[in-house]
């Protein structure tokens, strides 16, 4: 039997997940530039849209990941053409949560949050 206790105060370690940088652009060795914005719209419930801006053309890819890294979703353009390119998602099957999108362009690498309901 055990009595009533106040202020019992519990721990518990848990584990930390990595963290994502966010950025607007990156550089690797001055060569790269990416610009990558925010998705619209945010939150999401449907489909959503983010537009790269490239310097140079560069293999051109973006993954989306939920809170705990997992990959969910990825898209290949392939090889492009500097300029303006724009990415469309469908979340409608995703879970309601934070997840992030990774924009490969080259050697750089843009990660931003989107809020899915």
């Amino acid at each position: 039997d055990h009595a009533y206790e106040e202020n019992r105060q519990y721990y518990a370690m848990l584990p930390k997940p990595d963290l994502i940088p966010v950025g607007i652009e990156e550089r690797i060795n001055g060569t790269e530039a990416i610009v990558v914005s925010q998705n619209f719209p945010n939150p999401v419930s449907t489909f959503t849209t983010f537009r790269v801006e490239l310097e140079q053309a560069v293999e051109l890819s973006m993954e989306l990941s939920n809170i705990t890294g997992q990959v969910v979703m990825t898209q290949n353009k392939g090889f492009v053409n500097a300029g303006l390119h724009e990415f469309r998602i469908d979340v409608s099957e995703l879970g309601a949560g934070t997840y992030f999108y990774t924009v490969n362009a080259g050697d750089s690498k843009v990660t931003k949050r989107m809020l899915v309901r």
